[in-house]
C-alpha cells in the first residue's frame, strides 16, 4: 500500500513541542521532527517535504533564517513559521520577500494547523 499522508517537517528547540505535535498529527500526516536547524537541514537534504515549519525562536538561527535556507534546498515545499508574537515585523517581512508561505500561531489550534497543511497537498 502507498502511503498517502502529506510528509511534514517540524523544527522546534523544545521536545516537548516535537512531542505534542507528533502526536497530535500522526494519524493524518507523515510527521518528522528535528531539534535544531541544522538536523532540520539535513532531513530537507534528504527527503522530499510538501510542508516545512519551523519555530521562530531558535538558539542558532531563528526560524526565518532556516526556512531562507530550506527554500534553496526545497523550493517547493510550503513553509510556515510557528510564533507566540502577535505582531512581529520580521514574519511580516519575510511573507512579503517570499521567504515563508503562512504563520501560525501558538498555542496552535489543531484544525488551524491542519487547515495550513493540506494546503501543501494541493
Amino acid at each position: 500500500m502507498v502511503n498517502s499522508k502529506i510528509r511534514v517537517l517540524y523544527v522546534d528547540d523544545e521536545p516537548f513541542n516535537l512531542d505534542i505535535f507528533k502526536l497530535t498529527f500522526k494519524e493524518k500526516y507523515e510527521v518528522h521532527t528535528a531539534l535544531t536547524a541544522m538536523d532540520g537541514l539535513k532531513l530537507a537534504a534528504e527527503l522530499e517535504f510538501p510542508a516545512i515549519i519551523s519555530d521562530l525562536k531558535m538558539p542558532e538561527m531563528n526560524g526565518i533564517q532556516f526556512l531562507e535556507c530550506v527554500k534553496a534546498i526545497c523550493p517547493n515545499s510550503m513553509r510556515i513559521i510557528v510564533t507566540g508574537m502577535l505582531d512581529d515585523s520580521r514574519v511580516d517581512k519575510a511573507l512579503d520577500e517570499g521567504l515563508i508561505n503562512s504563520f501560525i500561531h501558538k498555542p496552535w489550534a489543531k484544525l488551524e494547523v491542519i487547515k495550513v497543511l493540506d494546503q501543501a497537498a494541493s
